[in-house]
């Protein structure tokens, strides 16, 4: 399947790199939870960090072999970054059957206020650059935590409140004539789990 080639780059990225996801903190805040709860030795935050650009770096690698970066990409990425005056980190784009698909890709879908806002100038920016070049373009906030646009409406707010930005992991390998279902994710993350407690234990 399709689908295990992106599943086997995901896993082999982790594999190789699990040492370095999974570090003892190294900072004391001087409570006697440090004594007590030692299994949280380990900050979740940093390792739920670390596994979402893992995430990010395995769909842009599934999304490469398939569709390599064209001239016209290339050239459409470079007057982004010169319009925006910065070296904007553009998460993931490609070409296919003549549509520009753009994806900011978000592990946590539940941003607060300032973040959504920032997203969402973000997304209709470089919308607006590539739609003034006359490109067609498909541009999405991608999340990586549910399946369908439809799981993700309680969680979205203004400005993007009301509008169809937002994808799932699902939407999106559609665009690829795959279908996954939340119990393909969930057991992904069943293996990336029980790697974590493997390596913590």
């Amino acid at each position: 399947m399709i689908f295990e080639n992106f599943e086997n780059i995901l896993m082999d990225n982790i594999n190789n790199k699990i040492s370095e996801i999974i570090k003892l903190k190294t900072k004391h805040n001087g409570s006697l939870k440090e004594l007590l709860f030692t299994n949280e030795r380990y900050s979740k935050q940093s390792i739920c960090i670390k596994i979402g650009n893992y995430l990010e770096t395995a769909i842009n690698k599934f999304v490469d072999e398939k569709y390599k970066p064209t001239k016209t990409l290339k050239d459409a990425i470079n007057i982004i970054r010169d319009k925006q005056n910065y070296d904007i980190q553009i998460d993931l784009i490609f070409e296919k059957d003549g549509v520009i698909y753009y994806r900011e890709v978000k592990s946590n879908t539940n941003l607060d206020t300032e973040k959504t806002k920032a997203t969402y100038k973000k997304v209709t920016d470089i919308e607006k650059i590539l739609k003034s070049m006359g490109y067609n373009v498909n541009s999405k906030v991608l999340s990586l935590r549910f399946c369908n646009q439809s799981d993700i409406n309680g969680y979205i707010k203004k400005p993007f409140k009301g509008t169809d930005y937002f994808e799932g992991y699902g939407d999106f390998f559609r665009i690829f004539d795959i279908n996954i279902t939340e119990e393909d994710w969930t057991n992904i993350f069943d293996k990336i789990r029980n790697l974590i407690h493997e390596t913590i234990n």
